[in-house]
């Protein structure tokens, strides 16, 4: 919340026709200085000016009597008049009015027309009483001559005395004066007297006007005490539904409906209301609550109220609950916002409370006297991108389309005017709508969000009562009562430190929820560890949200210090639930799940099992075998979430201590052992992917004893081997003789499994020959291999591979052999050994060949 700034500065309002001022009073001696001090000073002077104009009207109306004509100014002499009715006159003018002082008085008379000449006839008998001139006089002046109606006699003798030259007369005032006999006769004093009346009615009615002025100005800037708040705030209505005349309570930063300190009548009638016209559009590539609520004019006391869970907002202020849900998301908004009328209540009625016991109830602390009315709509676009595509230059492609949105024109039958290129970046983009209009369908689309942006004005144009309040000013009630429920203390700093806890747990949950889904749905003990994660953590959420929004009222109020908060933030950073714990576990929990998806990987085209799935496969009758690639370390007690469960509150302190606890996934050996076992399953899986009654599978199945991985055999749906080593692709065999139209060769093992038999394959070479003849196959138990028949100086082709209990291994690479080339062999060495190897491919096509030089010295064996 923020004290009302220049209204004439925002576009809002103007001091001239707004009660609220910029600033508070210092004192209520200087009233004056917080509103228009010139339009007050010149209304002063005026008034000042105006009455001593009617003064000196009211003295002239009294009739004046020359002794001859004369042309007189006004520096000879300065008539004083000293009766009763003057002084009445003065005393009910100036008594209880305080005016600036001005000279606009004392020049009056300086301003008029030229000066006349005036000649009355002496009047001897109706000298004025008590003027030295006629003090030795035996005749009393006429009853008639009262003090009202007291006339300045002509004088035979004026120059003698110094009355020889009188005032200057004014022609208006002249045309008044009268001798004394026709001054005296008729009704003449009755009509100077009832205009004197009428003058001091209107004196009076001017003076009440300006005290009730003065009294408004008071009400309006008066200060309080320091420790109480007495500000005009400035909130933002984040789709509430606020008025003029609601009460607000500022502890909690809620409204409070159905009650009012006025009546509905009252309210109607004392409201101004005045056009303000704005659009304003901006763009935001951050998703930050700082960003958001920077574009929604968000203060900081309303910003931790709303972390706090205390407001509720609505319209186009959910967009504020709008957070990017991966890192793997770039994001761009677009806000429009359009402001129309302004409403407040005037002064006039403040001090006719209709329902004064709302006061005693404390349940508000201010009032909404003014609302700034209008719509806000934001446009979110997402792009969201894989981990290959380069993240810079997404983010910018997309913050360049969004920017051009104002650019783009609708030409007829709704075509985009759009270059190829913009098209397919924009068909990459979502669109969400946070707005305070309704639209008959929200757009999705970049597409259907640029049609609705071109629409917004025209929406609104068309529905003017579809507007909103966007911003309130609320006035203090214990300016209006002393008994009324007071804020004294504002949230400023507390409230970004909350910010940043806050957006810390919300990095963390966007990075848990890039975790792979499909693999996590496979391994329910990896499943089981995220769930109760995800679950403390969002527990936790709530309930340092729900803390902290149970204190802000009670420090709003006085009753607590801001520190209250402070000592949360401290708990809570050191609990197990602070940013880089969270983060460190999540850092593992990748660790162990990007293991997992890289043998997945490797071993494209096998389905991974859940443990309870391996039933269904066991009763299948045409599978015979199924051999299964088992992580076997994924059920494990972690003792980090434990401490997540364990935790008791924010309420105190708590030491955390947490056992150092090396994981499966980060032990050197245990990697080894499972590359091993990955080789092996997926070669021996290749050589048998055509077996039907071979199954090949992944799972996991916890197995201590064997941390990492293991290759577990099920013959006929029963478990039989937990280590099992199948046998994988032979060495090169050792060729001891080719001639007389033999081939005689030597076989090796399998390195691994155990090796039941081999079977060698062998084909002649023909010029003609295509990759799909046939091969003559041989199977043997025994490692000496010897093929009669040859063709001399034919050439042939020979692989072998290792048949083990379960499937074969993957075949050696096919070696060239020439029959009858004169390989002889004494004593084991080999003095001519001329051949090539090839390796073929699924479809026998030659895809590597390798050729032999004469080699020596392999032993006959």
């Amino acid at each position: 919340m923020q004290p009302l700034r220049d209204p004439g500065t925002q576009g809002v309002c103007s001091s001239r026709h707004c009660p609220l001022s910029k600033k508070k009073a210092t004192t209520r001696s200087d009233e004056y200085s917080r509103i228009e001090e010139n339009s007050l000073s010149k209304m002063a002077s005026v008034l000042s000016s105006e009455m001593a104009e009617l003064k000196r009207l009211l003295k002239s109306l009294q009739p004046v009597t020359c002794a001859s004509p004369v042309k007189t100014t006004q520096e000879d002499v300065n008539v004083q008049n000293q009766g009763a009715g003057e002084e009445s006159l003065d005393s009910l003018c100036f008594s209880d009015l305080d005016v600036f002082s001005t000279s606009a008085s004392d020049s009056f008379f300086n301003d008029h027309g030229d000066t006349v000449d005036v000649a009355v006839q002496p009047s001897p008998q109706d000298a004025f009483t008590g003027h030295p001139a006629a003090e030795g006089s035996s005749s009393s002046p006429p009853k008639r001559c009262s003090k009202i109606a007291r006339t300045l006699s002509s004088m035979a003798e004026a120059d003698s005395i110094g009355m020889g030259h009188a005032p200057e007369i004014e022609q208006p005032v002249a045309a008044l004066v009268v001798s004394p006999d026709k001054a005296l006769r008729g009704n003449f004093l009755q009509m100077a007297l009832l205009a004197m009346g009428h003058v001091t009615r209107e004196l009076g009615n001017l003076t009440a006007m300006l005290l009730a002025a003065r009294r408004q100005v008071w009400l309006a800037q008066a200060r309080l005490p320091e420790d109480s708040m007495a500000e005009t705030i400035e909130v933002a209505a984040l789709g509430r539904p606020l008025y003029p005349g609601m009460l607000y309570d500022c502890r909690k930063d809620s409204f409070i409906p159905g009650v009012t300190l006025w009546n509905s009548k009252s309210l109607n009638e004392n409201v101004d209301i005045r056009p303000q016209t704005k659009t304003d559009l901006k763009f935001s590539s951050s998703d930050s609550l700082s960003s958001k609520v920077s574009l929604l004019d968000v203060s900081a006391s309303l910003k931790a109220s709303f972390l706090g869970g205390l407001v509720e907002v609505g319209g186009s202020a959910k967009y504020l609950h709008d957070t990017k849900s991966s890192n793997q998301q770039s994001r761009v908004t677009m806000y429009y916002s359009e402001t129309t009328s302004f409403k407040q209540l005037t002064m006039n009625h403040l001090g006719e409370i209709t329902y004064p016991q709302v006061f005693n109830q404390k349940t508000a602390t201010h009032v909404v006297m003014a609302v700034l009315y209008g719509v806000q709509a934001f446009m979110v676009f997402d792009r969201t991108f894989s981990e290959e595509e380069n993240k810079q230059m997404i983010e910018g492609d997309l913050n360049v389309m969004v920017k051009k949105i104002p650019k783009f024109s609708i030409e007829g039958k709704g075509a985009i005017n759009m270059t190829d290129d913009d098209k397919k970046v924009a068909e990459k983009i979502k669109c969400t709508f946070y707005g305070d209009v309704r639209l008959e369908q929200n757009p999705t689309t970049f597409t259907e969000a640029l049609e609705v942006y071109k629409k917004l004005p025209t929406i609104l144009k068309e529905n003017p009562e579809k507007v909103v309040p966007v911003k309130v000013w609320l006035y203090p009630l214990n300016l209006l009562n002393d008994n009324a429920a007071q804020l004294k203390t504002e949230i400023s700093a507390s409230a970004v430190s909350i910010e940043v806890i806050m957006e810390g747990l919300e990095e963390v949950e966007r990075t848990y929820n890039d975790f792979p889904k499909t693999l996590v749905s496979i391994f329910s003990d990896v499943t089981h560890r995220l769930r109760l994660f995800k679950n403390s953590l969002r527990n936790y959420k709530a309930k340092l949200l729900k803390k902290i929004g149970s204190v802000l009222p009670t420090i709003r109020e006085g009753e607590k210090e801001e520190k209250l908060i402070e000592d949360i933030l401290k708990i809570h950073n050191s609990s197990p639930f602070n940013a880089d714990m969270l983060k460190q576990w999540l850092d593992d929990a990748k660790s162990e799940l990007d293991l997992l998806n890289s043998n997945n990987e490797m071993l494209n085209g096998i389905k991974m099992e859940n443990a309870d799935n391996l039933n269904t496969i066991h009763l299948n009758p045409n599978i015979e075998f199924v051999v299964c690639l088992t992580f076997t370390s994924l059920s494990y007690k972690d003792p980090y979430l434990s401490t997540l469960t364990e935790f008791k509150g924010l309420d105190e302190k708590q030491n955390i201590s947490l056992a150092s606890v090396r994981k499966w996934f980060r032990d050197p050996d245990v990697i080894i052992k499972m590359r091993e076992n990955l080789g092996l399953f997926k070669s021996f899986s290749e050589a048998n992917k055509d077996e039907k009654r071979i199954h090949f599978i992944i799972s996991a199945i916890s197995n201590p004893s064997s941390p990492g991985s293991s290759i577990y055999l099920y013959e006929k749906g029963k478990l039989t081997d937990t280590q099992f080593q199948p046998v994988s692709k032979p060495p090169p065999p050792i060729v001891k003789d080719t001639s007389n139209q033999i081939m005689s060769l030597r076989l090796q093992k399998s390195p691994t499994g155990k090796t039941v038999q081999y079977r060698v394959e062998y084909k002649e070479v023909k010029s003609d020959s295509g990759p799909e003849e046939q091969w003559d196959v041989q199977n043997t138990a025994d490692e000496d291999f010897t093929q009669t028949g040859l063709e001399s100086g034919k050439k042939y082709l020979i692989r072998y591979r290792i048949v083990g209990k379960v499937g074969w291994s993957m075949r050696f690479k096919a070696i060239k052999v020439v029959s009858n080339t004169g390989y002889k062999y004494i004593d084991g060495d080999c003095h001519r050994a001329n051949y090539k190897e090839f390796l073929f491919d699924d479809k026998d096509k030659i895809v590597e060949e390798n050729h032999f030089n004469p080699v020596k010295n392999i032993k006959n064996k």
